[in-house]
């Protein structure tokens, strides 16, 4: 039990500071697609999305550790010792995301943006920026949370192969340091954990699209 709280609450960093960086660059730069479509920089967001998504995370630490940490000695290669040790980590673990919800962001926004209402919303006088953050983004927010929510789900188990790859002492390389030793009760400790993890995640988002959005209520109630 020691061992794990103390591998959980590493990766648990880790996680919390690449859901953040997802949720931020993922909507801002959704938000911005979407306000300049078909403009330069709606190309060079969609270009930059699909490079995120193709590239995998290992790959993009590799070329973090050669740049940052090799070439400009400005981070540490790896361990845990700070906030500078959890910025090539969370970066690598989170670019996927930001891609995917970036993309998401823009295409559920556009969809949007056609809709009855948002005629409705112009005729009334209501300016752009309004109508973008209070009526179109909230109801684009559905589908949005649903990918956040499995995407928080798979920063846990794919934190496995970044914590292997930066030295970082949480769950992932808890569970391939038990592989390699045989210790099965500490892989089948991990594997719950993570497991459980995103079952509670799942049921998080699922309560939050009550509040999310009124028309979606629970079967019998009125």
């Amino acid at each position: 039990a020691t061992i794990l709280s103390e591998s959980f609450l590493a990766t648990t960093e880790l996680v919390i500071i690449s859901m953040l960086i997802v949720v931020f660059f993922g909507l801002s730069l959704g938000l911005l697609a979407a306000w300049k479509e078909d403009s330069n920089i709606d190309n060079l967001l969609s270009y930059l999305a699909i490079l995120g998504i193709s590239v995998p995370g290992y790959v993009t630490a590799f070329v973090f550790i050669l740049v940052f940490a090799v070439g400009l000695h400005l981070l540490p290669v790896a361990g845990r010792s700070g906030l500078q040790s959890m910025l090539m980590p969370s970066a690598s673990l989170s670019l996927g995301g930001v891609a995917m919800l970036m993309r998401m962001t823009r295409s559920d926004i556009l969809e949007e943006m056609r809709q009855d209402y948002v005629l409705a919303a112009r005729a009334k006088g209501l300016g752009e920026a309004h109508i973008l953050i209070k009526h179109i983004f909230r109801n684009s927010l559905p589908p949005l949370v649903t990918y956040l929510g499995l995407e928080l789900g798979g920063l846990f188990s794919g934190a496995i192969i970044v914590e292997n790859i930066f030295a970082w002492p949480g769950i992932g390389q808890l569970l391939v340091d038990s592989v390699q030793s045989g210790d099965i009760p500490m892989v089948q400790a991990c594997v719950l954990i993570i497991g459980v993890i995103f079952i509670c995640i799942n049921i998080v988002v699922d309560l939050l699209y009550i509040y999310i959005d009124p028309r979606i209520k629970p079967e019998g109630v009125l």
